[in-house]
């Protein structure tokens, strides 16, 4: 995609935020191969920014604003070494029940269970309804969202597998 911006503007640790320029219409000039996506793919750090915070939920998808002021980043594309979503109804025992879907990943053996924000998954899978359904030879964008109830919470923002990205050419 070709996207005319205006200028950068980071915020916190979402160092790569950028204003689009409203003036200029989004062209698309190419696709980008499996293969070609494979080298935009980051090191695993060691951690998925800091650890050590969970949801109730969750695992390790939760990081204390103070703590995130400073990082160098807010987004990764990472190749996991396991994945499968998981969809289930939450929230019952606070009495605000609904379904959620859930990526249950390992990176270089540390595991991860972060919320799915991206919509075709969620609606993909919450088809299918509750139950787990792994998924091989998938790349993650996991993103650090904005400050929430003074927590940056993780996220993945999106699933890619070799056959998506054969669909979306």
């Amino acid at each position: 995609m070709d996207i005319a911006m205006s200028k950068h503007v980071p915020h916190g640790h979402q160092t790569e935020n950028h204003l689009i320029d409203a003036a200029h219409p989004w062209a698309k000039v190419g696709r980008v191969t499996w293969e070609e996506l494979g080298s935009a793919v980051d090191a695993f750090p060691g951690t998925l920014w800091i650890d050590g915070n969970s949801t109730y939920n969750g695992l390790y998808d939760k990081v204390p604003e103070a703590q995130a002021t400073g990082l160098p980043n807010s987004l990764m594309l990472l190749e996991p070494d396991r994945l499968t979503v998981s969809v289930a109804v939450e929230g019952a025992e606070f009495d605000n029940p609904r379904s959620k879907v859930r990526a249950d990943f390992t990176l270089a053996g540390k595991r991860y269970i972060l919320a799915v924000t991206d919509p075709v998954i969620e609606s993909v899978y919450r088809a299918k309804g509750n139950g787990q359904y792994p998924i091989a030879g998938a790349r993650i964008c996991v993103s650090l969202g904005g400050a929430y109830a003074g927590y940056c919470y993780k996220l993945v923002a999106a699933i890619i597998t070799a056959a998506r990205a054969q669909d979306q050419q």
